[in-house]
């Protein structure tokens, strides 16, 4: 079963980003795999501050290392809810997280 790519905000329909979506579509095989949400919670906790050190230097080369690992950590963001959604391992203080 697909979800839709839009949420309803105040009854109007509301698109999902971007990277939303793709990180769904990136998700899906492995929705009955041993990969766990806080698998890819744990990734993230490490992208988000190489991205920031990764700042540091301030050189051409390393701040464009650092825009992608900023995405990268983005987008790894929303692959742990849609993994939890997918697999139907969603709890409420992932929830509570995200709100």
């Amino acid at each position: 079963m697909s979800e839709p790519n839009h949420h309803t905000f105040a009854g109007a329909p509301v698109q999902r980003p971007w990277d939303a979506r793709l990180a769904r579509w990136l998700i899906g095989p492995l929705k009955n795999s041993w990969v766990t949400p806080n698998h890819l919670t744990t990734v993230r906790s490490g992208v988000g501050p190489a991205a920031a050190a990764a700042f540091i230097p301030g050189s051409y080369l390393w701040s464009n290392v650092a825009a992608l690992l900023l995405v990268l950590s983005n987008l790894l963001d929303h692959t742990d809810g849609e993994l939890a959604r997918l697999s139907g391992k969603t709890s409420r203080v992932g929830h509570r997280q995200r709100a």
